[in-house]
């Protein structure tokens, strides 16, 4: 159904940054932003807008929580608040708002030293703010590479993204703001998925965590938000 690809992840920044690919692939992910709007578009795609981002991971986690323990997000209300406004003040503009990839995770970048690198997995692709997706980069390399290595490898992406598609500051102070949609979207998303799957979804959810055990991260990590 789909075609090969021979790569590897990480191997671009790992043991040393190859600046020149990291650069290139900054590019990339720009170019795809702006050509995106030429593409013919013969199947819907959703939105990640702020319903599909926060208000709907913010209502099934409130759902869940009020039927098992009963217990609200209170705690949150303020923070989420503060993400919608910071968001909103993007706009959807044609440059700053359309379709993106999604989830530029690092799992989903692959690279080959003959063939180059292949993007993988736009089954999440959708209309969106395009510093989503630099922000999901941004702050998943953060979690998964060496530390010596993140600054680095964030500002050869970034160079190479501003070659393309300069990104203004609104967008730029929006990338912690939207870091943390995206991990409220994923617990949301799992959460949903657990329940119609019976109770667990063991692709997201590490170990053997029941989803009470579950509940409890997704909380600890709201609260390490706020």
């Amino acid at each position: 159904m789909f075609r090969f690809f021979e790569g590897e992840e990480h191997v671009t920044w790992h043991p040393e940054v190859n600046e020149p690919v990291v650069i290139s692939f900054g590019s990339s992910v720009a170019e795809i932003h702006q050509q995106s709007d030429q593409f013919s578009r013969p199947y819907c795609r959703h939105y990640f807008d702020l319903q599909y981002l926060l208000d709907g991971p913010l209502q099934t986690l409130e759902s869940i929580l009020k039927k098992r323990r009963g217990e609200d997000l209170t705690f949150f209300k303020e923070y989420a608040d503060h993400m919608r406004r910071q968001i909103s003040k993007l706009g959807k503009g044609k440059d700053i708002y359309g379709l993106i990839h999604a989830d530029l995770h690092v799992g989903n970048i692959l690279y080959h030293h003959e063939n180059g690198y292949c993007i993988l997995d736009f089954d999440q692709c959708a209309f969106g703010w395009r510093a989503y997706d630099v922000a999901t980069f941004k702050y998943n390399i953060m979690e998964t590479v060496p530390d010596h290595l993140t600054d680095e490898i964030w500002r050869c992406f970034l160079e190479g993204y501003n070659r393309v598609r300069p990104l203004n500051q609104a967008e730029l102070d929006c990338l912690p703001v939207f870091a943390n949609a995206w991990t409220l979207w994923d617990i949301g998303e799992t959460l949903v998925l657990a329940t119609q799957w019976g109770g667990h979804r063991p692709d997201l959810i590490e170990g053997d965590l029941s989803q009470d055990e579950y509940l409890d991260e997704a909380v600890e990590t709201l609260r390490g938000m706020v």
